[in-house]
């Protein structure tokens, strides 16, 4: 017999696709969360929201636009219209299926960062403690993850005002 030692292999962002059903399912084109629907027109997209959690989560999203665009912010898709929520679609790929090199993940990392510095810098608003602490789980899980993949990939992060990537 031969020791043959295998690698171990993170399955993060894989799918099971052991039926034809399944496996269709990884084709869609347009995947959005079971309370929105979008559709996309003309290279325009639509976005609404299709329950009553949907219906509000629309309303904010479109007030959050609103205000981005009040404030100058211009990382955000062009707006057509509000009603319905029509925007201009973004040129590009989920950024968990891109092919990155180490170097372009780093400039992800820092575009990200710094997007998100320059939005808070913008000002503040009132807290919605409610959804803070629905999302509070969710969110924190997943910057467990992304720490973990971006020490891996990247060694040290520091976020203070600017990113340093060591």
């Amino acid at each position: 017999s031969k020791n043959i030692i295998f690698d171990t292999v993170k399955l993060i962002g894989t799918k099971e696709v052991g039926t034809i059903l399944a496996y269709e399912s990884t084709l869609q084109r347009n995947i959005c969360r079971p309370f929105n629907s979008i559709e996309e027109v003309d290279g325009k997209i639509i976005k609404r929201g299709i329950t009553e959690q949907g219906k509000k989560l629309a309303v904010d999203e479109k007030n959050w636009y609103k205000e981005m665009m009040r404030r100058g912010y211009k990382r955000i898709p062009y707006i057509y219209s509000f009603e319905p929520l029509t925007m201009e679609k973004v040129d590009g790929i989920n950024i968990f299926k891109a092919q990155l090199s180490e170097t372009e993940k780093k400039e992800v990392l820092k575009n990200f960062v710094n997007a998100l510095l320059e939005l808070h810098s913008m000002g503040g608003c009132a807290v919605d403690y409610y959804s803070l602490k629905e999302n509070y789980k969710r969110i924190s899980e997943l910057f467990i993850v992304f720490r973990q993949q971006c020490t891996r990939s990247f060694g040290n992060i520091t976020i203070g005002r600017t990113i340093s990537l060591a």
